[in-house]
């Protein structure tokens, strides 16, 4: 398993939101009230030698889906920290439009994380 993909499920194991990669399932119709999602968005080579890739940036995305408006006031800002605590470099972040079939509403960042091959 990479080593971002380790490091980012001990950060979303220690925020205590349920969180799954790529997509929330559960056993149940209806998903929680907030949850976390988080998958891959590009995987650049950052370092070469000897025409072998040494080195890669995977950038991920987290999702967070909430119903309570409130929820948007500080986990943003506890999942920023987390991941940044974690060696991760916050790329940019933004607001995931309303969802009108599960009534959330959502924010995402996106994440790097350099790593050696």
């Amino acid at each position: 398993m990479s080593e971002w993909i380790t490091k980012s499920e001990e950060v979303l194991t220690a925020i205590g939101l349920p969180y799954s990669f790529e997509r929330m399932t559960c056993a149940t119709a209806q998903l929680p009230d907030a949850f976390i999602t988080y998958f891959l968005v590009d995987d650049p080579g950052k370092g070469w030698a000897d025409n072998a890739e040494t080195s890669h940036a995977p950038r991920m995305q987290v999702s967070l889906f909430y119903r309570d408006l409130s929820t948007a006031l500080t986990v943003p800002d506890q999942i920023e920290a987390a991941f940044m605590a974690a060696n991760f470099m916050r790329v940019g972040a933004g607001r995931i439009p309303y969802q009108d079939d599960t009534g959330h509403y959502g924010w995402r960042c996106d994440f790097r994380y350099y790593e050696g091959r």
